[in-house]
């Protein structure tokens, strides 16, 4: 096939498309709710998870289980580092300098 014939096939296909009709329209329509309604279900349910496993105090097990550190690279861990550092710093200048 050469290309001036893939030409003319691509442009008539593009001439006789209409674009969707309202039946498909509705059907996508619907499976994007389905697709949104399951994604929504999956995170609360991760969250409800990692909620029960915090208020367990398993938080250790929560914050180094390996669906979290086998995503982490030693420059998430730094920066985790840094900001636990900082948080523990302030907590301790705001209650340490009382007493």
């Amino acid at each position: 096939m050469t290309q001036q014939s893939k030409d003319t096939n691509v442009a008539a296909t593009d001439a006789q498309w209409k674009g969707y009709t309202l039946e498909q329209l509705r059907f996508q329509r619907a499976m994007l709710a389905v697709k949104a309604e399951v994604s929504k279900e999956r995170v609360l349910t991760r969250a409800l998870d990692a909620r029960e496993q915090i208020s367990s105090g398993n938080v250790r097990g929560f914050i180094f289980s390996k669906p979290v550190t086998e995503h982490l690279k030693t420059v998430d861990y730094l920066l985790l580092g840094y900001k636990t550092s900082k948080l523990i710093y302030k907590l301790w200048r705001k209650f340490g300098s009382k007493h």
